[in-house]
């Protein structure tokens, strides 16, 4: 077992203590205790039983699992919507069905290769087309609209430092640089056309959009309410953490809450969430986004495990565009959100940190 392995391992066992400890002789709750320890233990089992995948052969498969997953959700959706065959809800708005890993098929352009076939080229740039109608027009989730500007910029940087002759001249680049600067600005204008037309985009644009304005770092409260609720979260865990400062290395532990220290959260509700209990107790138990739950549950160990683990994926030169895509933003946002996503959490966490044996054999595409 490697030593970042062990620090890992002793981190989650520290936690567990620390909330079996929490139940005894705090106001811990069980049912959260089990929660979280369900959660977490998805995590490490499958960190575990992805060690024994050492070869390119294994990460293939498990990579085509994932993009034939994404595949499929976005022909469906589309399919439902288009429909109208509207069966969920989502923000308050009808949709047809809300899965969190949905939002990762805006990624499926970064799986397309030169060493697959035709008709899976075509299937993955049809479904990453259609999974975008779906995520930003029709579901219009709030990250999708910002990953989808992530990969807008991403396509460019990759063209531009290209060594093909189509790309290599500067005059080139520059009628690139005019052509896509002209379809970001026509997208944006259809996007703000289509917002007026549909209220869940609306809601979503406009929380995009006020991440950018930086103002809210000093005062959330000009925030609206879902991103307001994880800034929230994040500044009051670091002031609970201040009045508590045994929290501040290993966190609360897996179970463990933080309370309202400073800010107020004027919006939160069991349909935002949160759980009636939590509502009423103001004890939160659940952040929605990786940095506040592992600063809860782990502490300043579990957030420096966080930005290691972030760094390495970032500095991962064996990887394809979309691997590290799926893992760094699983890792970035999704850590404590879904057990679906647990998995590739856990994923990420074999194939990015060090091994004990580098895959080195090349596996040729059978396709």
């Amino acid at each position: 077992m490697k030593r970042y392995e062990i620090i890992i391992y002793l981190t989650f066992i520290c936690s567990i203590l620390i909330g079996i400890v929490g139940n005894i002789f705090s106001d811990y709750k069980i049912q959260y205790f089990i929660s979280d320890l369900q959660y977490y233990l998805v995590i490490f089992f499958s960190l575990y039983v992805f060690r024994v995948f050492q070869g390119d052969r294994e990460s293939y498969i498990i990579e085509n699992i994932i993009i034939y997953t994404l595949v499929s959700r976005s022909l469906i959706n589309f399919i439902g919507y288009s429909s109208g065959s509207l069966k969920g809800n989502y923000g308050g708005i009808v949709t047809f069905s809300y899965d969190a890993i949905d939002i990762f098929s805006i990624f499926l352009i970064f799986a397309l290769s030169k060493n697959n076939s035709f008709l899976k080229n075509f299937i993955i740039l049809i479904s990453w087309i259609l999974g975008i109608i779906s995520s930003v027009i029709f579901q219009s989730s709030g990250k999708s609209i910002l990953f989808l500007g992530i990969v807008l910029f991403e396509i460019i940087f990759l063209i531009l430092k290209s060594n093909s002759k189509w790309v290599r001249g500067p005059i080139i680049k520059t009628i690139f640089i005019v052509l896509i600067t002209f379809l970001i600005i026509f997208s944006f204008n259809l996007l703000n056309y289509l917002q007026q037309e549909n209220q869940l985009l609306q809601i979503k644009m406009n929380q995009a959009i006020s991440l950018i304005n930086l103002k809210w770092v000093n005062d959330p409260y000009i925030l609206p309410p879902s991103p307001r609720d994880r800034v929230f979260e994040l500044y009051n865990t670091y002031y609970y953490y201040l009045e508590n400062p045994f929290y501040f290395l290993l966190g609360t532990g897996i179970g463990g809450y933080f309370e309202e220290s400073k800010y107020y959260n004027p919006t939160a509700s069991s349909k935002g969430g949160y759980s009636e209990y939590e509502v009423k107790s103001r004890h939160f138990y659940n952040p929605h986004a990786s940095p506040a739950n592992l600063l809860l549950k782990f502490g300043i160990v579990g957030v420096i495990i966080y930005v290691w683990a972030l760094l390495r994926i970032l500095m991962d030169k064996n990887r394809s565009i979309f691997t590290k895509n799926i893992g760094f933003f699983v890792v970035l946002l999704f850590i404590g959100f879904s057990l679906k996503l647990a998995l590739l959490v856990g994923y990420t966490l074999y194939t990015f940190l060090p091994k004990n044996i580098q895959t080195k054999n090349n596996v040729k595409n059978p396709e």
